[in-house]
């Protein structure tokens, strides 16, 4: 429902109208992370909680007469699905904070080997952090001699071949962090699903 409509939104129906603007909110910036498997995860709790609301303000509109009926019999029903949906968030948020502090933990030694090898002369790209080249150039000077060319390119192909190792290491360290990442995604669906089946406890 539109914010300008408030008012005449009863005290009763606004926690449901604020609650899919709160869902439509994190969804909507949710859309600007969606390669990563926790705000996908997320947002998929979010549109549950949407869909489900909109089907008790469709239920029970704004207008809806309220009656000694409504009041024993279906305003109950309006508490409940807000008590489930706050015991969904709660869990969305407390996953999201244990996923946040475990991939924390994994990437600080991820960012110290980074450092450590950017000190000893080998390039990290800065879009995915796991393609490592040999920032210095082993090209011989005009004036070395052919030793000094044969040195050089031995000592080039050496750091080519330590930057390829060094490479696979950030590689399997991100692919650790990651896997954190999804793992945390998949409790964030088990819940959506229990979500689904109105099997949360309140």
């Amino acid at each position: 429902m539109p914010s300008d409509s408030r008012l005449a939104v009863p005290a009763w129906a606004k926690p449901l109208y604020d609650l899919i603007d709160r869902g439509a909110e994190a969804i909507l910036r949710g859309e600007q992370d969606r390669d990563r498997p926790l705000i996908t995860a997320g947002n998929a709790v979010w549109a549950e909680l949407v869909n489900q609301t909109l089907t008790i303000t469709q239920t029970f509109p704004p207008d809806t007469a309220v009656t000694r009926t409504f009041i024993e019999h279906d305003l109950p029903k309006v508490v409940d699905h807000l008590h489930r949906a706050a015991a969904a968030l709660e869990e969305l948020g407390a996953l999201s904070r244990e996923c946040t502090d475990a991939v924390y933990t994994q990437r600080q030694p991820f960012i110290r080997f980074i450092e450590r090898i950017e000190s000893q002369g080998y390039r990290v790209d800065t879009e995915t952090f796991t393609t490592v080249v040999d920032g210095l150039d082993w090209s011989p000077d005009d004036g070395d001699g052919s030793v000094a060319g044969v040195q050089l390119a031995a000592e080039g192909i050496a750091r080519a071949e330590q930057a390829a190792l060094h490479q696979r290491r950030l590689q399997r360290m991100n692919a650790a962090i990651q896997n954190v990442e999804t793992q945390y995604a998949q409790r964030i669906y088990a819940l959506r699903d229990r979500l689904c089946r109105h099997d949360l406890e309140t």
